[in-house]
């Protein structure tokens, strides 16, 4: 995770005189690892700014790429970095043309960075100045528990009836007999008695992915009166089989195709299909995990967005139907 950030200004070619003075400009970023013991991967890339039309300034390319690709370097114990007009400018003729722009420079470690400027004619100028770094707030690795009766499990339909406003799923206090036990989970269900009709019951829960979020998976069992369908994003991915599928074993549910999640909110729904006038519910025990997937506790709004995290979506599920809003957002 690339945590450090040093960003410095950098100006190479050759300029006429329009607002910068007349001369030969070069730019040389060094970077230096000071750790005595570890290896440090940085990655860098050139961001070009747009010159106004009113300096006068030209370009061999009138369109270039404003921000470069990052490129990738690793520096050993005390090992350190040039980067130069060649690397930052590319393609740019710079006997003849100026480009400026920003350098940015991402690390997981603290380096040393400093910025050497020379340029004008007919004496060239020497400048040399360090390049402060900052700390990144970024997206942290998730680990969150699915427990029904602990975590936020919502009811969000009945048979004939959709909440006004869909509420926290009751737990059951005293589920039937017949019902098998999940350690550290309660049963839930439409009502503390669990008593229901013949019909569909949905069941949600729903989680926030930072944009940018690896390697997530949903592990988990399931107990459900009557049969159950499991939804993650509106994708079915488990079901159980006939049969009393709240004793005995539960139905044991793993979800690891990154394809299946995406940034945002992400819902998973349960949905149970009662066969009478019995009791009905579900029991969940499992977790999610991501890496880079969690938005800090710390992080107000604006610093979300500043990350691209969809902080302030909508809740997970609309008041009114009780169906998961669109959100923005894409796939990690």
């Amino acid at each position: 995770m690339f945590e450090h950030q040093y960003v410095a200004t950098f100006l190479c070619g050759r300029a006429g005189g329009a607002r910068v003075d007349s001369g030969r400009y070069l730019t040389t970023i060094n970077v230096f690892n000071p750790s005595n013991s570890e290896v440090v991967e940085i990655r860098w890339r050139a961001t070009h700014t747009q010159p106004s039309p009113a300096m006068g300034l030209r370009r061999a390319d009138p369109n270039p790429p404003p921000v470069s690709g990052f490129s990738t370097t690793l520096l050993g114990p005390g090992e350190a970095l040039e980067i130069g007009c060649s690397e930052m400018a590319p393609g740019v003729d710079l006997a003849t043309n100026l480009d400026f722009g920003f350098l940015e420079i991402l690390s997981h470690l603290e380096l040393d960075v400093v910025a050497v400027y020379s340029g004008g004619e007919p004496d060239s100028a020497l400048s040399v100045e360090r390049v402060p770094g900052r700390r990144r707030q970024s997206c942290q690795p998730l680990l969150q528990p699915l427990h029904t009766g602990t975590a936020d499990w919502w009811l969000l339909e009945k048979p004939g009836h959709r909440p006004e406003h869909p509420q926290l799923a009751p737990t059951v206090p005293n589920p039937p007999a017949a019902w098998s036990h999940l350690p550290a989970t309660q049963w839930i269900s439409s009502q503390p008695d669990a008593m229901g009709v013949r019909g569909i019951y949905r069941f949600g829960f729903s989680f926030l992915l930072c944009r940018g979020f690896e390697k997530p998976s949903l592990d988990f069992e399931l107990l459900s009166d009557n049969g159950a369908k499991i939804f993650l994003n509106g994708t079915k991915v488990a079901e159980t089989t006939a049969g009393r599928p709240f004793e005995g074993s539960a139905l044991p549910v793993t979800v690891a195709d990154p394809g299946l999640f995406k940034a945002g909110w992400n819902p998973i729904e349960v949905v149970i299909e009662n066969d009478g006038a019995t009791p009905t519910g579900v029991a969940v025990n499992g977790l999610l995990k991501a890496e880079r997937a969690q938005v800090p506790a710390q992080m107000g709004p604006g610093m979300a967005q500043n990350l691209g995290v969809l902080i302030s979506a909508p809740p997970p599920w609309d008041p009114q139907t009780g169906d998961v809003p669109v959100t923005g957002g894409g796939d990690g």
